[in-house]
């Protein structure tokens, strides 16, 4: 397989990683709403805690893979204005881990009130969900051979 065919077939894994990742952000946010409704249940949170921690090493591997196979490098070789969105998405990768932890860490160590850790899941997964989106943009117009838009 020519460097291309691999690029392309890569571009393509990466997609599909980010439809059953928008899937598992769908799954999660539901999760996160379902126990304000039952506070009273305390298995619900910790509920919540699994469904993280279940989400974490899978979009861990998700953003190793991304790097890994220079999705960002070879955009920013071809776009040089992208290079400070590649750069600014590869560091949320970090962020997002970063933040997802410290709420499945909160909830277990009971450091987080229901109310508190349902806020902050929601608004990780928010910005997670934003962060696939810029990257499917960035994928879609490279696939489709044009230069990609910046917001």
């Amino acid at each position: 397989m020519t460097a291309p065919d691999e690029e392309l077939l890569e571009s393509h894994r990466i997609l599909a990683e980010h439809e059953l990742l928008r899937r598992e952000i769908r799954d999660l946010g539901q999760c996160a709403d379902g126990l304000l409704l039952a506070a009273s249940r305390p298995s619900w949170i910790l509920e919540l805690a699994a469904r993280i921690e279940h989400l974490r090493p899978r979009l861990a591997e998700h953003f190793a893979r991304e790097v890994e196979c220079g999705f960002f490098d070879r955009l920013a070789e071809e776009w040089p204005n992208c290079e400070p969105a590649c750069r600014e998405l590869e560091a949320d990768h970090y962020d997002l881990l970063v933040e997802l932890d410290a709420v499945s860490h909160g909830v277990r160590a009971g450091r987080l009130d229901v109310g508190e850790a349902v806020r902050r899941t929601r608004t990780t997964l928010g910005r997670l969900a934003r962060h696939e989106e810029r990257e499917n943009d960035l994928l879609h117009r490279t696939l489709e051979g044009g230069a990609p838009a910046l917001d």
